[in-house]
């Protein structure tokens, strides 16, 4: 039941949607499930990588160490997202941390295993190359935004990002659980620079601001605002 279950978050998922049912069903047997509690380190940047892992449920954030020593935010993941996968493929050192934000259910694949498969099955090998390839246009994408947009367009980007992919639905809008700290923190921008273009939305009826939560109300704002900057 378990591997049917594995099969079923395996298809559902970015990296491997589109593969055959039958590489699929051979992924799913090297899977390996785990429930690990909120605060748990999954490992930190440097660490040598040997394991890719996916969330059934829960959240995980991804961060990493800035030259000066900070900490910058750079992913919150759910359920149905993946991570890992550079240290999946190379076994090099992970280039950011994870630590889980809300107890999650993962699923876990070491790469001893996986690499044995890689060099099996052909599908497998053609379909990771051009997954790898989709990160890397979406780090360009990043890179790009923190180089070119201005600062507000820069949060009302990301924030639009975050909450088509981690919001909830709400009556009048859809909930991103994030404080302000660390939306900044995310961004690599100051949390005074940050909260003053949200009390100005927020003024504005974009969104409503509370404890660890943002309200966006109107999701199409945002988009004007880092569309017109382009």
């Amino acid at each position: 039941m378990q591997g049917i279950e594995n099969v079923a978050l395996l298809r559902n998922d970015d990296l491997f949607r589109g593969l055959s049912d039958d590489v699929l069903g051979r992924i799913g047997e090297l899977v390996v499930r785990r429930s690990v509690p909120k605060g748990t380190l999954l490992f930190s940047q440097g660490d040598t990588g040997n394991s890719f892992y996916g969330i059934a449920s829960g959240r995980v954030r991804v961060s990493a160490l800035s030259p000066e020593g900070s900490e910058i935010h750079l992913l919150e993941l759910g359920a149905g997202d993946t991570f890992g996968e550079i240290a999946l493929l190379d076994g090099g050192p992970r280039t950011a941390s994870a630590a889980v934000s809300e107890n999650a259910s993962l699923f876990l694949l070491e790469r001893r295993h996986f690499r044995k498969l890689l060099e099996e099955e052909n599908e497998l090998a053609l379909h990771m190359i051009e997954r790898l390839c989709e990160r890397l246009r979406w780090t360009s994408e990043l890179v790009e935004d923190i180089s070119f947009l201005p600062v507000p367009a820069q949060i009302a980007k990301r924030l639009w990002l975050l909450s088509q992919d981690f919001g909830t639905d709400a009556p009048d809008g859809r909930t991103l659980r994030i404080s302000q700290a660390d939306l900044a923190t995310f961004l690599g921008l100051s949390r005074q620079a940050v909260n003053g273009h949200l009390q100005a939305w927020r003024d504005a009826g974009w969104l409503k601001i509370s404890r660890g939560k943002l309200l966006i109300k109107d999701p199409q704002r945002l988009m004007q605002v880092f569309s017109s900057a382009d």
